[in-house]
């Protein structure tokens, strides 16, 4: 159950992270609409895995919160990974200035 919950915290941190990129493939344009259903649960989740991570055990309490803590750090590390292969992966398919359907993409890279 611990490696599913990892799962899914990896999955969005990595999608909260991404929320920009999303919303203008899911629209292929800025909509405030789209972003607010899509940025709001993000965020959402974003703060309760930041705030209850996967709990550990341990002899005192500090260790217990020093364990979290390293929790949160392999969770930083693969969603970090995840984000750059994702972000490489969106440059290849759609480079800066490359036109587009409903706009230039090259307003994404400079946010």
């Amino acid at each position: 159950m611990k490696y599913v919950r990892r799962i899914v915290y990896c999955l969005l941190l990595t999608a909260a992270a991404n929320a920009l990129p999303l919303v203008w493939l899911l629209y292929a344009e800025w909509s405030v609409s789209g972003a607010g259903w899509l940025f709001l649960p993000l965020a959402a989740a974003f703060l309760w895995v930041n705030l209850w991570p996967i709990p550990k055990s341990g002899p005192t309490k500090r260790i217990q919160r020093l364990a979290e803590g390293c929790e949160l750090l392999w969770l930083f590390f693969v969603t970090a990974t995840a984000t750059v292969l994702l972000q490489l992966l969106w440059l290849a398919v759609h480079p800066p200035g490359a036109p587009r359907s409903g706009g230039s993409p090259t307003g994404m890279w400079w946010i």
